[in-house]
């Protein structure tokens, strides 16, 4: 077999292809104790709120995401915190026969993990998620094993922001950081229980001044790596000198110091490397530098005693390239690239836009005679631009009018942007000039406004002066306001560039670098297409893609025009299992059947509808609790002699010595009283809807209290008796007291608002204005303010009983179908776990007598899905709420509100009978449904 000349790309990382399949099988069983090792109970409570569906309503982990934080928490949890030798040893042990293989591995003196996402598949989610794992093992339960104080390490300016914007929240127009809108503020990171006592300071790298105080108090620090590796200020009596530590430089700067000493102040420490591939080359002396840093980090805490210090690195490009030999990072554990990204629709799918002239010319000529650089004079200095570059650029902005005009044209609020890559900074010069002289589709020039330059400085990083362009031009481009069109760059793409609405490339260098290669490619591959209701459309033009088939639309296209060097890139992918499409797109339309429609205007005074947005009850404050049920609270269904507290098994492990042993950690403070708090806590949550429960958390403690001591176990538990104290210990004793109280305290509390004086805040139909409708799986309306409304492929049933009996059933005067990402009419419920999930009902109905919430589903969910149960039960109790509410709707309607689950089969059975018929029967199953679940 012959050897291969080029460098292969999409292939995986050898200890990685080992621990893939082991992670999968923990997961699919469960997470199950392994050789006595188990996830925390907390660790237990975060993956069944990250992983359950329907709980964050739109927002929720992708697969890879949860792959990822599967397999971290594996090796930290279940495996002990390894080494990297460890890890091979146990996985791929004659993989380090190879010797640079064992060399690198050897050189890894503490817990390390590498995880390569994709660009655009989540990876600041899952370092923010990892956080939280964290912090929440720490604070609550205490756990030596685990952290809570953080050092997050971007390598410049870009990622640095963006992990800002993360944990901050994005600068509004007054240039301050809006914090209520940042990532970390997400309810799909930690449920309400735990939410109200999160308290994560963060820090910047501005904040660490001098004088800056220690901080006990878990935080985490964002700042770039280089800041622990200045040598610009230096002082004889350095931090490394004061512990004894011998380094290769004499020098260290006060600056760096400052932030040793900030970082090593408590024992625990966690360093997560955002885009970690700017720190692994070690032949630069910056990035020896800062891996000494680490290791100062690493050894200081381990003076302190059993300090805790481990290292994440995340990368979408874990690896180098030494001649034709590609070679991973060799601790990466987990490895979602750019082929499983496109397949999953997570990333833009590409199109090699293909001319005939540049065809021919790839074809025919050698690579350095293609002109894909400009022409220059003897000392290396661009002069001009070959025609070969001008016939590329031609095509991308060719391409570039082309989508505008389609965009346009179908009312699609979003902006494409052309991005030019150029070999150097006077080259770019010249591709912008060429580009402001163009005229647009309107007879305009493209000028200055519309065309972007950026430099990269002699360290191949953004100047200070186009940095600031870059923020006030380049990121804020998928705004449809800001002129920008056009960006012209040099390798900026490498630095974590983060704008969606690139929708053609064109790369005008030899790209001789896979590694720059791929990175390139990544950086233009952002989803510009996110929302849920274009979904859709872009599976079915994924399956004519792969089917060789005619484009039926644009959408989550990159079009990269042809280049030879991406020739060999696009059949690697190919080769992996990607799907590519090429040929000449500019006749390719956007797909006219999904088309923007407005309300008709003629319709409103008819067919206008209101619903709530918000509850509110008058009297909350004269909640007693006396006269809750304690009893209503299920027994623990083992008796208290069985029980044994959980038992949490450390490894210590010393790379040096290589000696291993395992140990029970005991916590040293575990009463009564503080398993006490901790449920009354976590039923209080952290919820606006529920926080006003607050101040009844003596009450509930009462209750909590009796419970424990007479009821939980069916009998009178003694807990003066410290044994019996030290059973409350066990995980899942405290997962059913947590769940099982808040459902019972949840109920009472929702039959004593019967009583209470409801106001409503309402929202109108005529109040949004357009929806978005896939016109083939449409239908006209005659009862509805939108003229057309469309249904998911799925969704035959809904169809059926839109077109038989919403339209044309006299008792009907109205009714809208709801969009959950437009109407956003939700009711909250109480899902299997105890948690409150908002629940998005199917169709509003308006008659004359009473309004409905009308919800369709199958004969096999409506039996047997218990949150289908659940959300009905909820749904019918807030009908009741809405008919009493004082607040009258801005238009006239009735006042009555019911809820109506229609089951396939139920409508069937009733098939040509009324709407009438059909609610008297819903209403009888409903009866039985809440007696079942009483």
């Amino acid at each position: 077999m012959a050897q291969k000349t080029k460098t292969e790309l999409f292939g995986k990382p050898p200890l990685e292809k080992a621990i893939d399949p082991v992670v999968e099988e923990w997961a699919k069983a469960g997470y199950p104790p392994i050789n006595g090792k188990a996830i925390t109970n907390v660790t237990k409570e975060l993956f069944e709120w990250w992983f359950s569906e329907d709980v964050h309503g739109g927002e929720r982990f992708h697969i890879c995401q949860q792959r990822a934080l599967e397999t971290i928490i594996y090796c930290y949890e279940i495996l002990g915190m390894p080494s990297v030798a460890d890890l091979f040893d146990k996985f791929s042990h004659k993989l380090l026969e190879k010797e640079n293989l064992r060399i690198g591995v050897e050189g890894i003196k503490h817990p390390r993990f590498g995880i390569k996402m994709a660009t655009g598949t989540g990876k600041t989610w899952v370092i923010t998620a990892l956080i939280v794992w964290q912090y929440w093992n720490r604070v609550k339960n205490n756990d030596k094993r685990f952290a809570s104080h953080f050092m997050l390490c971007a390598p410049g300016n870009i990622v640095y922001d963006r992990l800002l914007d993360s944990f901050l929240g994005k600068k509004g127009n007054d240039g301050k950081r809006q914090p209520f809108i940042s990532d970390i503020k997400k309810s799909v990171f930690m449920p309400d229980n735990l939410r109200e006592d999160f308290n994560l300071a963060v820090f910047t790298k501005e904040d660490l001044q001098e004088g800056t105080p220690l901080r006990e108090e878990p935080f985490v620090l964002i700042t770039n790596w280089h800041q622990l590796t200045d040598t610009t200020k230096s002082r004889e009596d350095t931090l490394a000198e004061s512990i004894g530590i011998d380094i290769k430089s004499d020098n260290i700067s006060l600056r760096v110091e400052r932030f040793m000493n900030f970082l090593t102040y408590n024992k625990d420490l966690i360093v997560i490397n955002d885009e970690a591939h700017h720190t692994h080359n070690a032949t630069d002396s910056e990035q020896k530098r800062w891996q000494e840093s680490l290791e100062l980090l690493r050894d200081e805490l381990r003076t302190n005693g059993n300090g805790v210090f481990a290292q994440f690195d995340f990368t979408a490009t874990p690896f180098t390239i030494k001649g034709k030999k590609k070679e991973y990072f060799p601790h990466v554990v987990y490895d979602y690239g750019l082929v499983e990204a496109m397949r999953a629709r997570l990333v833009k799918q590409i199109f090699i836009e293909k001319s005939n002239l540049l065809s021919e010319k790839i074809e025919k000529l050698p690579r350095e005679e293609l002109g894909l650089t400009g022409h220059r004079d003897d000392a290396g200095n661009t002069i001009a631009l070959s025609a070969t570059q001008k016939h590329m650029i031609d095509v991308g902005v060719a391409k570039l009018e082309n989508l505008q005009q389609e965009f346009e044209k179908f009312k699609i609020k979003k902006k494409p942007v052309l991005f030019v890559v150029a070999d150097k900074n006077d080259e770019a010069d010249f591709v912008a000039r060429y580009i402001k002289e163009k005229t647009d589709r309107g007879g305009m020039k493209y000028g200055e406004e519309q065309v972007v330059t950026i430099h990269e400085d002699r360290k191949n990083h953004l100047s200070d002066d186009d940095y600031e362009i870059l923020k006030n031009k380049v990121f804020a481009s998928d705004d449809l306001n800001n002129p920008t069109k056009v960006i012209v760059s040099v390798l900026m793409l490498r630095e974590g560039f983060d704008v969606k609405n690139v929708c053609v490339l064109v790369v005008l260098r030899q790209s001789d670098s896979d590694l720059l290669t791929e990175q390139i490619i990544g950086r233009g591959i952002r989803l510009m297409f996110p929302e849920p209701e274009y979904a859709q459309d872009k599976e079915d033009n994924y399956q004519c893609i792969k089917n060789s088939q005619k484009l039926i639309n644009s959408y989550d296209l990159l079009f990269v025009v042809e280049h030879p060097k991406y020739n060999e890139i696009y059949n690697q992918l190919t080769e992996a299992g990607a799907v590519i499409a090429s040929g000449n797109s500019l006749e390719i339309s956007l797909d006219s059947k999904n088309v923007l429609v407005e309300i008709d205007n003629s319709r409103l005074p008819a067919f206008d509808i209101a619903w709530p947005v918000a509850i509110s009850y008058g009297s909350e404050e004269s909640i007693d609790f006396k006269y809750f049920n304690i009893a209503d609270i299920p027994t623990y269904p083992v008796p208290i002699e069985q029980v044994q507290p959980t038992r949490i098994i450390i490894t210590d492990y010393h790379p040096d010595t290589k000696f291993k042993q395992d140990w029970e950690l005991e916590e040293s403070v575990f009463a009564y009283n503080v398993f006490l708090m901790n449920v009354v806590r976590a039923i209080i949550g952290t919820s606006r809807r529920n926080v006003w429960l607050s101040r009844y958390a003596a009450e509930i403690a009462r209750i909590v209290d009796l419970y424990l001591t007479k009821y939980a176990f069916g009998k009178a538990i003694d807990f003066e008796s410290q044994n019996n104290v030290l059973k409350l210990r066990n995980q899942r004793f405290l997962d059913f007291v947590e769940v099982e109280t808040r459902k019972q305290l949840m109920k009472f509390v929702q039959n004593l608002k019967a009583n209470d004086v409801v106001e409503a805040d309402w929202a109108k139909l005529s109040d949004f204005r357009e929806i978005k409708v896939r016109m083939e799986k449409a239908i006209q309306t005659k009862r509805c303010a939108y003229p057309f409304i469309d249904f998911s492929h799925k969704g035959g049933f809904e169809k059926k009983f839109t077109e038989n009996t919403l339209e044309n059933d006299s008792f009907v005067d109205c009714y809208v179908k709801l969009n959950q990402y437009v109407h956003r009419f939700a009711i909250q419920y109480q899902n299997s776990l105890g948690h409150l999930v908002p629940y998005f009902p199917d169709f509003i109905v308006r008659t004359s007598e009473f309004m409905l919430i009308v919800e369709t589903k199958s004969e096999k969910d409506a039996r047997n899905d218990i949150d289908v149960k659940s959300k009905a039960i909820a749904a019918e109790q807030r009908c009741r709420e809405i008919s009493r509410a004082q607040t009258a709707p801005p238009i006239q309607q009735p006042k009555e509100w019911i809820y109506i689950l229609l089951s396939e089969d139920i409508y069937e059975e009733f098939e040509g009978q009324s709407l009438r018929a059909i609610i008297d029967r819903c209403n009888s199953t409903l009866a039985l449904l809440k007696i079942s679940r009483e």
